[in-house]
């Protein structure tokens, strides 16, 4: 057998493990599907929720305007994470929220507060995700601490259901469900298999089956002494190396079925591949 050969079957192999995979999946879903529930409304424990963000435009102020709608009851605190005054994000937010001071030297700026919710700016001086947010962390005063990416916008019992969840299972983490945000386009579409069909057919397989999932760098709350414990890697897959580090110390990630967030997906071909690279 020559080499060629040996690869192509062995890649069918792989293949077909995973198709096998998928199937039993879907069948643990379609025999235990999700049910109903209600959920009251937990203690007001405080929380921030970091959006790290890098030349998002307007997707910035959709991301924040979710997080205001948010039904959590205690005190939240968003900062959206920036690397300079140079972000296309920062006209968009000067327009949004025109009493903030944007433009001065400070490292962190206000754009609105109320009682319960002040939303800021942090300009980190650093570009990568987990730069940004191990930054941040150090500077968290909150128990809680939730990730959600800039190109995301969440729904609005995110929060809520998320903290009952890991209340009532005693968990320090949990993985929201990811929806999109419109897929029509072809590799809109494809990504949306990918990340929305597949993904979330293996996180409630898993959970059914009494399993962990993994964290997918967005969409993620968790406390806030973890994220101190075990600060973002340098390296493409942080959300991997991060899931397996806290996974062989004996901490799982359990998983909310019933609110998370809805994405943009990949409108080309060019975004699609940047994504799976």
């Amino acid at each position: 057998m020559s080499l060629l050969t040996f690869l192509c079957a062995a890649l069918t192999v792989a293949l077909a493990c995973y198709a096998v995979g998928h199937l039993f999946c879907a069948l643990v879903v379609a025999l235990r599907p999700c049910p109903p529930r209600v959920f009251y409304a937990p203690p007001p424990r405080a929380i921030s929720v970091l959006i790290p963000a890098r030349d998002e435009g307007p997707a910035a102020v959709r991301a924040i305007d979710s997080l205001l709608a948010q039904d959590h009851a205690g005190p939240l605190e968003i900062t959206l994470l920036l690397r300079d005054r140079q972000d296309s994000s920062l006209p968009f937010l000067a327009s949004a929220w025109p009493e903030a001071t944007l433009k001065d030297g400070a490292e962190r700026v206000t754009l609105c507060s109320t009682a319960t919710r002040n939303v800021s700016v942090a300009f980190t001086g650093v570009d990568n995700k987990s730069d940004k947010i191990n930054w941040m962390v150090p500077r968290l005063l909150t128990p809680l601490v939730a990730v959600l990416d800039c190109d995301h916008q969440a729904h609005p019992d995110w929060l809520r259901t998320s903290i009952c969840l890991m209340e009532e299972k005693g968990a320090r983490l949990i993985q929201g469900r990811r929806n999109p945000l419109m897929a029509r386009g072809f590799f809109q579409l494809w990504d949306s298999l990918h990340q929305h069909v597949g993904c979330e057919l293996f996180n409630h397989a898993f959970t059914e089956l009494g399993l962990t999932v993994f964290f997918t760098g967005t969409t993620l709350v968790m406390e806030t002494e973890l994220l101190r414990e075990h600060p973002l890697s340098q390296c493409i897959t942080e959300d991997v190396n991060f899931s397996y580090e806290i996974l062989l110390e004996g901490t799982r990630i359990i998983h909310n079925p019933y609110s998370g967030s809805d994405e943009e997906l990949s409108p080309d071909l060019f975004s699609f591949l940047a994504r799976r690279r």
